[in-house]
């Protein structure tokens, strides 16, 4: 996964955390969609095709970051659940 830095970072630990309960990772595209070189961005895509964007802001914290992305792919993750009866990741 050829990722900006920054925002590669970020996602490892909550990707740690998605194969930890379980979950199975996303397909990761690094996708420049917000074109915005302060905000990089990938695609994740799901097993079925459908795909949700992520972006982190440059200049936030290391822990800002990570928040940002945990909350982002929660949503990702709570689509995937859909179909299962408990939706509440991370527990």
């Amino acid at each position: 996964m050829p990722v900006d830095e920054v925002l590669r970072q970020a996602l490892e630990p909550i990707l740690r955390d998605l194969k930890r309960a379980g979950l199975d990772e996303p397909r990761i595209e690094d996708r420049d969609w917000t074109g915005d070189p302060e905000h990089p961005s990938v695609m994740l895509w799901s097993p079925d095709g459908s795909g949700s964007g992520i972006s982190v802001p440059r200049a936030a914290t290391a822990f800002e970051r990570v928040a940002a992305v945990a909350d982002q792919v929660q949503e990702w993750a709570i689509e995937e659940l859909s179909g299962h009866t408990e939706t509440n990741w991370p527990r």
